[in-house]
């Protein structure tokens, strides 16, 4: 009985460990990612290479050259349409210096911008022109997407929501493609509710609390009558599941459907609603 009970402990001790080298770890991440972020918004020599940075590649541009490779061969596929802005894109995409493959009838490109443009061929399929729409951003990291959807079909106005300081760092990265019509804030700056012709969130949403969900419910998802977002599981942070979030969807009256992100061995679902 004794020996049971000092191996219960002992396991409750390195759980506790462990626990707390992971809750570590994550304020250690999000501290450096925050601070990088800072940093490359204040100082152009950073700006040319935030990208590439291990921290910034692992909370933003964390897809491998396999995973590219999937998506490259969907847009070819799928939206051949979209090939003709490629050449553009993928020059632009050298900004900040980010990992980039060479990928057939593409050009070379982060595996991370061939995800926005394949989000763009999904985004026409299901709303059709997306030129006259006022969109919403739920997390944006460097305002790629903002990018992409300006240079293959525009929008009538784009806002970027995230931290404080990567909001920042867009206003800067964005600058140096002279964009439009555009406007990033930090979540805190968020007053009155607005409404929005279409709400993107490519992971961001589904990566934080309940209760920071719910926030976004309220000031944004609420009011916009389309939305497109990537859904994973990240339980180490409590947010809703899909299925609750999809029910929260249609308790305001919209029609919503769920699909399997590409690749089909990324955890997680695209979540698209309409009026």
């Amino acid at each position: 009985m004794k020996s049971s009970l000092i191996s219960l402990f002992v396991l409750m001790v390195l759980m506790f460990e462990a626990i707390s080298v992971t809750m570590v770890s994550e304020t250690a991440k999000y501290k450096a990612y925050t601070e990088l972020c800072k940093l490359a918004g204040r100082d152009y020599f950073a700006l040319q290479t935030f990208r590439k940075k291990q921290i910034y590649r692992a909370m933003v541009e964390g897809l491998n050259y396999p995973a590219g490779k999937v998506l490259a061969q969907e847009i070819i596929q799928r939206y051949p349409h979209l090939l003709r802005y490629c050449s553009q894109i993928c020059l632009d995409d050298q900004f900040g210096a980010p990992l980039s493959y060479d990928f057939s009838s593409i050009g070379r490109i982060s595996p991370s911008v061939l995800r926005y443009i394949k989000v763009v061929g999904d985004l026409q399929r299901e709303f059709g022109d997306l030129n006259n729409l006022n969109i919403v951003e739920i997390g944006a990291g460097f305002g790629g997407q903002c990018k992409v959807i300006h240079d293959i079909c525009g929008f009538a106005s784009y806002t970027m929501i995230d931290l404080p300081e990567v909001a920042a760092l867009i206003k800067v990265y964005l600058e140096q493609f002279a964009l439009k019509n555009i406007a990033a804030v930090g979540y805190a700056a968020l007053k009155e509710p607005k409404k929005y012709d279409l709400v993107i969130s490519n992971y961001a949403f589904s990566e934080i609390d309940k209760k920071g969900q719910l926030y976004y419910m309220e000031k944004v998802i609420n009011l916009a009558s389309r939305g497109y977002m990537l859904y994973n599981n990240t339980p180490s942070v409590h947010p809703f599941s899909i299925e609750e979030f999809v029910s929260l969807l249609k308790k305001q009256q919209k029609k919503v459907k769920v699909l399997r992100e590409t690749p089909d061995w990324i955890i997680g679902n695209i979540v698209i609603w309409h009026p």
